[in-house]
This record gives C-alpha cells, sequence and structure tokens, in this order.
C-alpha cells in the first residue's frame, strides 16, 4: 500500500512558545500556548499500541492560530490552547478502513515510540466525512479529535489536540 503524508501549512512547521498562563481573573488574557511538542501521525494497527513505524512523516501539533495573522485573541481562561495538526494522506478512506490504522499523538519527538493517545480510524461516514475521538493511552494526558475527510481519493485529517486532560487511563 503505497501512501505519503504531508503537512499543509504555509510556512512550515512551528514550535508553540512557551508562556506563563493566564489566569481566568487576567481580563482579555488568551490561553497560554503549548511548550510541549506533540507529533501527530498515522499509524496501521489498532489502539493502543499501533505498530511502530508511521505511514509517512509525522507532524507537530502546534498551538491554534498560531500560524495565522489574521488570529485574535478572545475571551480569557487558565486552560493551555487548543493544538492542531493537518495531514494530507493520498489515499482514499478504504485503504485506512479495510486494515486498521489508528491516528496517534506522541509524547516527543524524543519519545516517538511512546504513544500517549490513540484513535481508531473507523466509524460513520456522512458527505465524506469521519470523526473519531482520539483518547487518553499509557497515562497520557492529552485527548482530542480527528475528522478525516476524502476527496478525489485523498484524504485530509484535522487533529485536534486537548493537552492536560484530566483522565483515568490504561
Amino acid at each position: 500500500m503505497a501512501m505519503s503524508l504531508g503537512l499543509i501549512t504555509a510556512g512550515g512547521v512551528a514550535v508553540a512558545q512557551e508562556a506563563t498562563p493566564p489566569t481566568s481573573s487576567t481580563p482579555g488574557a488568551s490561553p497560554a500556548p503549548v511548550s510541549q511538542e506533540y507529533p501527530v501521525a498515522v499509524h496501521q494497527g489498532a489502539c493502543p499500541q499501533p505498530e511502530a513505524e508511521p505511514v509517512g512523516d509525522p507532524v507537530n501539533a502546534q498551538t491554534f492560530g498560531s500560524t495565522a495573522e489574521e488570529a485574535q485573541a478572545v475571551g480569557s481562561s487558565s486552560l493551555p490552547a487548543a493544538l492542531t495538526a493537518e495531514i494530507a494522506l493520498d489515499s482514499p478512506l478504504t485503504e485506512v478502513t479495510d486494515v486498521p490504522h489508528v491516528v496517534a499523538i506522541h509524547a516527543s519527538p524524543d519519545e516517538f515510540g511512546m504513544v500517549i493517545a490513540c484513535g481508531d480510524i473507523a466509524g460513520s461516514v456522512v458527505e465524506n466525512t469521519l470523526i473519531i475521538p482520539i483518547r487518553p493511552v499509557n497515562q497520557g494526558t492529552v485527548a482530542g479529535t480527528a475528522t478525516i475527510q476524502e476527496e478525489d481519493e485523498s484524504l485530509t485529517i484535522t487533529v485536534s489536540v486537548v493537552p492536560e486532560v484530566m483522565a483515568t487511563n490504561q
């Protein structure tokens, strides 16, 4: 099965900058950027332990809006900012569902072998779109969703990552 994986962004991958988290009492403070890098990749296999080699190159999730010139901070929060990653996969949806595949979030670039959140690519497709949950595994503290859209036998996978989720997992 020949597949390629790439990042759909302009300007490359940005690393979120570390910041002091604002508190809910700080008027106009936006959610704090997350300094941790979380590589996201598609793997063959099933959660919580998919095959080690990713399908294509992993993509680092980044703070939502960090690369958009028109981004505007609104509201205030003491929670960390949401992260996003976009993956292009030159494959129809059937290639990642006929043989089990997952969207995996890894601990860090240095600990790529440690999957800390995972979602099986399976579920109901509505208008060429599949949305899957990504749950913490292996004592991970991140969760999220992946929206998988098929167009012309290619997939765009948009992953939303919520860091520092307090959840009991195995």
